[in-house]
């Protein structure tokens, strides 16, 4: 009889330290899966724009990430300008602007199919 008590105890024991670590390795495992959402890098390259006389000179300046650059897109108060591989110290002359302020835009494209905006200014 004190086998059979022995035996008992045993086994309750042994359940329940199954259970036990069965609990402790399954938290927080509720069967759904995760999603990651990545925020894209942003990438570090320069222009700079300024105004001759009515015309808008924008010179590419480089910066840690040309070698990524594919293109740049710009214009006076849109984007609708390309200029495909861009190299430092590089000029492209906007015609059309005032002999005010005008509002000048540059979009990077890279080589990973990201844009960003690299100049939002009025010149």
């Amino acid at each position: 009889m004190k086998t059979r008590i022995k035996i008992g105890i045993l086994a309750v024991l042994v359940i329940g330290m199954v259970l036990m670590s069965g609990c402790t390795t399954n938290a927080g495992s509720s069967g759904a899966t995760s999603t990651s959402t990545s925020i894209p890098k942003t990438k570090s390259v320069g222009v700079t724009a300024t105004q001759r006389g009515n015309n808008i000179v924008i010179t590419f300046a480089g910066g840690l990430d040309t070698s990524n650059i594919s293109g740049l897109q710009y214009g006076i108060g849109t984007a609708d300008h390309q200029w495909n591989s861009p190299k430092v110290g590089e000029q492209v002359t906007l015609s059309g602007g005032t002999s005010g302020q005008d509002h000048v835009i540059v979009i990077g494209t890279f080589t990973d199919g990201t844009k960003q905006l690299i100049l939002d200014k009025f010149v």
